[in-house]
């Protein structure tokens, strides 16, 4: 008899779940896609753009006269 209740058992439960997976949908979601045509993306890229550009341009500045010296150096020690 238990044996025949377990069986019973395990058939209801691999109906309910055969049954429930028919029903079931697996979605995908593109997160570069919804970044890129996201407003809020666009409004937050223009911020960012604002708040970092003033350190950005210190930087280039800054990587241009390191570049300069170290032409500077290579010119002089090469002469001495």
């Amino acid at each position: 008899m238990k044996n025949k209740m377990s069986l019973f058992l395990v058939l209801m439960l691999a109906t309910g779940i055969s049954q429930a997976a028919g029903d079931l949908k697996i979605g995908f979601v593109n997160v570069a896609k919804v970044l890129e045509k996201a407003p809020q993306a666009a409004k937050a890229k223009t911020r960012l753009e604002a708040e970092f550009s003033p350190r950005d341009k210190a930087l280039v500045t800054q990587q241009k006269e390191i570049k300069n010296l170290e032409d500077k150096l290579g010119r002089d020690s090469a002469v001495g």
